[in-house]
């Protein structure tokens, strides 16, 4: 009978011990964040930020996105707002069944740095698969994607888009034709 006292006895001091520990430190660059308290409210607000886009209807868009809104897509090309609602209606048109599915979402709170503060502010992480039908031929495309979403005044203040562009040119038919230091992408395949 003694032995499963102290082995309890062992067991709560060792627990009683790891508690009162100091936490460790963040490494460097991780100081300036903290989990975002308002987590389901975010992921929400970006869930019904990206159902209004594959909609294609500006009135939807609208009032997600913030006046200042910018996007970075894949290529570093930035959209202004008006950009982003235009460039949307024209995919809904080319394109349909466009839905994210296999999302996984972080959000953090950023405190910005000196040489960073544009950092400062609340994010919305995505981690999903993009999947859309072109409308001309039926030809669906699924690709992994990754989207950063900075979030104000429950807003969208800009977004910054990370996915393989040749995966989804090569889905809808394109082929790459190789040259001598540069590629390009020529007419669809047959």
């Amino acid at each position: 009978m003694k032995k499963p006292k102290i082995l309890l006895l062992l067991l709560t001091a060792a627990t009683l011990f790891a508690s009162c520990r100091q936490q460790p430190q963040p490494p460097a660059g991780y100081e300036n964040m903290q989990l975002n308290p308002d987590f389901l409210a975010d992921v929400e607000l970006v869930k019904a930020f990206n159902d209004a886009l594959f909609s294609g209807d500006p009135d939807r868009m609208e009032p997600y996105l913030a006046e200042e809104y910018m996007t970075i897509a894949p290529d570093l090309q930035t959209y202004q707002r008006d950009e982003e609602i235009e460039a949307w209606v024209a995919f809904a048109q080319s394109f349909s069944d466009t839905r994210l599915e296999r999302e996984v979402y972080y959000s953090l709170i950023m405190a910005g740095t000196e040489d960073r503060p544009e950092l400062a502010g609340k994010w919305v992480l995505l981690w999903g698969d993009f999947h859309f039908t072109r409308l001309s031929d039926g030809r669906q495309v699924a690709l992994p994607m990754h989207v950063a979403y900075k979030l104000g005044d429950n807003k969208v203040l800009g977004t910054q888009v990370f996915h393989d562009r040749l995966s989804m040119m090569e889905q809808l038919g394109y082929k790459v034709i190789p040259g001598e230091q540069d590629f390009s992408v020529e007419g669809e395949a047959d």
